[in-house]
């Protein structure tokens, strides 16, 4: 389209504009049709070889996803590109590029979120109901001489630092 649209007139500014692509795109096949003709316009990757990444690879990157870096020895909590780049190459697999992965990663449906910066409870509702009541009740009708404190700890292994994670959608 873009070659046609130049050769009936049109600036190569116009027609990337038009087709929403940046103007050395059209600027490269009309030099290419000029040199070789239609067949200069013919996709040439067909010779790139194998694809990298296949069914075996995206598996695996699925298995990996399904844990932590931690639980493959890292010593983070969250996936980056480059660390699942790495892990897949540690696992035997090829190792391919950082927008290889990302691509891959965007096949998947796979998505950089972030988790919610909270630790719940982990007793059932009506027992930190239970819990709360009785250190309101010590607060209230204890002893007024007596100081009253009340510590809420979070482990700190419980609650890492948040950052964005690669996660599947599933």
């Amino acid at each position: 389209m873009a070659v046609a649209s130049v050769g009936r007139g049109a600036s190569c500014h116009a027609v990337a504009r038009a087709l929403e692509c940046a103007t050395s795109t059209v600027v490269g096949a009309v030099r290419r049709y000029r040199d070789g003709g239609r067949q200069a316009l013919r996709d040439r990757r067909g010779s790139n070889g194998r694809s990298k990444v296949d069914e075996r690879f995206r598996e695996r990157l699925v298995r990996v996803l399904a844990g932590t870096p931690e639980d493959w020895g890292w010593c983070r909590p969250t996936w980056t590109r480059e660390l699942l780049c790495q892990e897949l190459a540690r696992r035997g697999l090829v190792r391919v590029s950082v927008a290889t992965m990302g691509r891959t990663l965007a096949s998947l449906g796979a998505r950089l979120k972030v988790a919610k910066p909270i630790v719940e409870c982990p007793w059932p509702g009506w027992r930190r109901r239970r819990r709360l009541l009785e250190l309101r009740c010590l607060e209230a009708y204890g002893p007024p001489k007596e100081p009253f404190l009340h510590v809420d700890e979070v482990d700190i292994h419980l609650n890492p630092k948040v950052g964005r994670d690669w996660c599947l959608p599933w």
